[in-house]
């Protein structure tokens, strides 16, 4: 059985230990068991990542520092969260950069290109909107701002990396950052509309599957299944 297979059945009891921790509104058992997620992965996957992938480690010990800051109460523990979280998914992001290769598009490809990225920024001014009801302080405000503007970024590099490449490396990028953008709003969803443990639930079923398909990414070579000329 291959090692990304058996860190895999590693992570379910995991998975359901942090299911618990969220029914049961055990915040120190939830991020204990986030921060646990950690070892098993590092074992099965750390060996097939080259020692100059600085991005990797750079990735790890901020989403390490992301967890942690989970052990905190009330908003040091919430936006220590969210800032190293933000910060780990600029390395994902620079790691696809390398990857990622502009070449020429028909107009159909652009004009679907142009509508993916409108409704991205449509849905993130709606989100924003919303929050901003809800949020008096301008200064917290301005961070959620930056926050999800740095995940837009991570967002469309993924569209453009998964439309030229079409690799399972590009797969892999795009699935988590879908993953993290979808966690993230359930996460929000959870902390300002609807606090309801079965949506904390999905949101920890989601970052879960984002980490495990961020370590697929950054140890999967770049082999392109078919040739294609897209963006």
């Amino acid at each position: 059985m291959k090692t990304s297979k058996l860190s895999l059945l590693a992570l379910l009891p995991l998975l359901l230990v942090q299911i618990y921790a969220v029914m049961e509104s055990q915040t120190w058992l939830s991020s204990l068991s986030g921060l646990l997620l950690f070892f098993p992965l590092l074992h099965g996957f750390c060996c097939e990542v080259k020692k100059s992938r600085l991005n990797f480690r750079a990735f790890v010990i901020t989403a390490v520092l992301a967890g942690i800051f989970g052990f905190f109460q009330h908003k040091i523990g919430h936006f220590g969260m969210m800032v190293f979280s933000g910060i780990s998914y600029l390395f994902l992001y620079l790691e696809a950069l390398k990857f990622t290769e502009r070449s020429t598009a028909n107009r159909y490809i652009k004009i679907v290109f142009v509508i993916l990225v409108i409704l991205n920024v449509y849905f993130l001014v709606g989100h924003l909107e919303e929050l901003k009801r809800k949020i008096s302080d301008m200064g917290e405000m301005i961070f959620y701002v930056f926050y999800y503007l740095n995940l837009l970024v991570m967002a469309l590099i993924a569209l453009v990396y998964y439309l030229n490449s079409y690799s399972k490396k590009s797969v892999y990028f795009i699935s988590l950052t879908l993953a993290l953008l979808f966690a993230d709003v359930f996460r929000d969803m959870a902390l300002f509309y609807l606090p309801d443990a079965s949506v904390e639930v999905i949101q920890a079923i989601l970052r879960m599957a984002g980490l495990f398909m961020a370590f697929k990414f950054f140890t999967t070579s770049e082999k392109k299944l078919r040739l294609i000329n897209l963006v």
